[in-house]
């Protein structure tokens, strides 16, 4: 299993992990799909990670109070189901 190195519970970077796993495996990052919804007064944001390089598709989502913070959610989750560790060693 792959090790990555993140702060506790910080999941800054995680997008930039995926990215760069992705590449490691010389798998397209084209592959790889954020669809970030916000609320009403834009104060809380719903990302969809999507996989694309998988049959069927792998979805992930992840939530927070900006849309990045949202987006390093479900990229964390991502890098966690593909067996990479995101947390401090």
């Amino acid at each position: 299993m792959a090790t990555l190195t993140t702060s506790g519970t910080d999941n800054v970077g995680c997008v930039q992990r995926l990215n760069n796993y992705y590449q490691d495996k010389r798998i397209d990052v084209t592959k790889i799909k954020y669809l970030v919804t916000s609320n009403a007064n834009d104060s809380a944001h719903t990302a969809t990670l999507t996989l694309e390089n998988y049959n069927p598709v792998k979805t992930y989502t992840g939530n927070g109070a900006s849309k990045r913070a949202a987006r390093e959610e479900a990229a964390k989750k991502a890098l966690t189901a593909l067996g990479v560790s995101t947390t401090s060693t």
